[in-house]
């Protein structure tokens, strides 16, 4: 027999022992699990609070987690946003009373997660406060929102200042 002969014959037995292993299946049952209707926001910025406030104005009780003192993130440092042409303060302030004055709204600043269990609709999850206080949590749906910074490559991907080889 001709290795391609062979190979043949061998893709033919997979094929016989994958139909048969089928034969013995059973459907799967669908499953209905109850989703809490809350959620966290993971990070106190521009994203964050934006995201909080349009789910505290469809009725969702939202928890805003931020680990600074303030809230506003990277918008904080900022003078006038381009292009609008608007003072930073100003936009901040807006978005920051939309979320204080939502009563379905509730902020934990200088506060860390400490665990997150459970699985897609029903979380649990543990926060301290800056008072050191335990708050046990029941989520429906997590939203990461912490802040970004470029990236500086310094030694990485063979990146140096006197390299001429790597553009970035």
């Amino acid at each position: 027999m001709t290795e391609k002969e062979a190979a043949t014959e061998k893709s033919m037995d997979l094929l016989r022992m994958a139909i048969a292993k089928s034969r013995l299946l059973k459907p799967q049952t669908e499953e209905k699990i109850g989703v809490t209707p809350t959620a966290l926001v993971i990070g106190g910025g521009i994203s964050g609070m934006t995201a909080a406030s349009n789910l505290g104005k469809q009725g969702f009780k939202t928890y805003i987690i931020e680990k600074d003192k303030i809230l506003g993130g990277n918008l904080n440092n900022l003078n006038i946003l381009y292009p609008i042409q608007q003072e930073a303060s100003i936009f901040l302030n807006e978005i920051k009373a939309e979320v204080e004055n939502n009563n379905n709204i509730q902020v934990f600043l200088e506060s860390k997660i400490n665990d997150i269990r459970g699985y897609i609709g029903n979380y649990d999850v543990i926060i301290e406060d800056s008072k050191k206080e335990i708050h046990n949590l029941k989520i429906g749906t997590i939203i990461v929102a912490t802040g970004g910074q470029e990236l500086k490559p310094e030694g990485l991907f063979q990146y140096k200042k006197g390299n001429q080889n790597v553009i970035t």
